[in-house]
């Protein structure tokens, strides 16, 4: 396992209902076998999601876009350690673009 990880989360929410969301996790490098012959090499990955909250009575919609990876960063996304036949890494995705939106029902007395 990663000697030193680092999770950060921003988030930012404007009384206009605007916000915005920055999240990154960061891996130091780390052994893949118990010969310590290959590591993982460290990686920094970045989020940013952005959106706007509108609530009318008891539903809230938040429509969103966001980016993953934003920076395109080269990781592995799961590790086997001790993998047969040296199969240590599975890549993590490409900078890639998502939306949607959220609606919720807040239920009250």
């Amino acid at each position: 396992l990663p000697q030193d990880t680092l999770h950060v989360a921003i988030h930012y929410q404007h009384q206009s209902g605007l916000f915005v969301s920055l999240e990154s996790l960061y891996l130091s490098q780390f052994a893949l076998n118990n010969s310590n012959t290959d590591s993982m090499d460290s990686s920094l990955v970045t989020d940013l999601r952005s959106g706007y909250s509108l609530n009318i009575d008891n539903i809230s919609i938040e429509p969103f876009i966001g980016i993953s990876n934003l920076f395109n960063e080269v990781y592995s996304a799961n590790a086997r350690i001790n993998a047969f036949g040296g199969r240590f890494y599975e890549s993590g995705p490409d900078r890639n673009l998502y939306a949607g939106v959220s609606i919720r029902h807040n239920f009250t007395h």
